[in-house]
């Protein structure tokens, strides 16, 4: 019995296994000793190292990829990369799919919401997972979440990619809303619940200048309970669609900000969201996942 063989029964003794929970829309994590959690080191333009930790499915490829990136506005170190590579629902569902999933990350901004070094290290993790030898250069896919999506809609704006995603994107921080100055307000994130005072006509200007740059066809997911909703749906959204942009977004109602990433979804409405995801990324790429089970 070959290696291969041992390694199909494997896979098939893993996906029997695991059939009922892979169709109530959580699924089993799929097992390190199947898929093993690697490293990747990336110079961004400005010299600083970019990390990324990534997965791949089972053979040689070349695979599609997805390059996840979390929200908020600190570093993501390897021990957290690897927990969310395991145990978040979406990565492993991307996995299962057939993708190279990458847990990409950037620099910590606090002191600055508005560096322009978190974007250059995920353009170094997007040039970086285009060299691998198992990644189809022309089928990439940036996901990103809440600050992770304001760095998604950023990237298109500096690269083309076959598509985005954006989970209810930060758009206070895709706007420079969020900036220097809001580091020592009371409240920094004001803005998200009085947007018409804080988008003034510098903000509008520069949201188009970047809209304008945008490469790629974009997908919005997003729930209606947060209060980013103010901003994205009344000014973030309606500058791309004026710019005529190639947007699509879905809601999801009575979702909380974080579902896209599986935390405490609804299970219906999370395995509509892996739906619509497919629906809209997968003709947008060159070479086509081919999940675990038809292998």
């Amino acid at each position: 019995m070959t290696i291969r063989t041992i390694h199909l029964i494997i896979l098939g003794i893993y996906f029997i296994g695991s059939a009922t929970a892979q169709t109530n829309g959580k699924g089993n994590p799929v097992p390190l000793t199947l898929s093993p959690i690697l490293e990747m080191e990336a110079e961004a333009e400005d010299g600083q190292v970019a990390e990324a930790s990534y997965r791949m499915p089972p053979g040689e490829g070349p695979f599609p990829a997805v390059i996840c990136i979390h929200g908020g506005l600190n570093f993501s170190n390897k021990a957290r990369r690897h927990n969310t590579l395991t145990k978040s629902i979406t990565h492993n569902r991307f996995l299962s799919m057939g993708f190279v999933v990458v847990q990409s990350t950037f620099r910590t901004y606090v002191e600055n919401p508005q560096d322009k070094g978190l974007v250059s290290d995920n353009l170094a993790i997007i040039q970086a997972v285009r060299d691998l030898k198992t990644v189809d250069s022309d089928s990439i896919v940036v996901m990103g979440g809440s600050g992770g999506g304001s760095i998604a809609m950023d990237l298109i704006s500096h690269t083309s990619i076959s598509a985005a995603i954006a989970g209810e994107p930060a758009s206070i921080i895709f706007s420079g809303m969020l900036n220097v100055n809001a580091t020592d307000q009371k409240d920094r994130f004001a803005s998200m619940y009085d947007p018409e005072k804080y988008y003034t006509p510098e903000v509008r200007e520069l949201v188009q200048k970047k809209v304008r740059r945008f490469q790629t066809p974009l997908l919005i997911v997003h729930g209606d309970v947060h209060e980013i909703k103010n901003v994205n749906m009344d000014y973030a959204f309606p500058e791309i669609r004026k710019l005529e942009k190639p947007l699509t977004v879905i809601i999801y109602p009575g979702e909380e900000h974080g579902f896209y990433w599986g935390s405490k979804p609804d299970v219906e409405t999370f395995n509509s969201m892996i739906s619509d995801i497919k629906a809209f990324v997968l003709p947008k790429l060159h070479t086509q996942p081919i999940p675990w089970e038809r292998i």
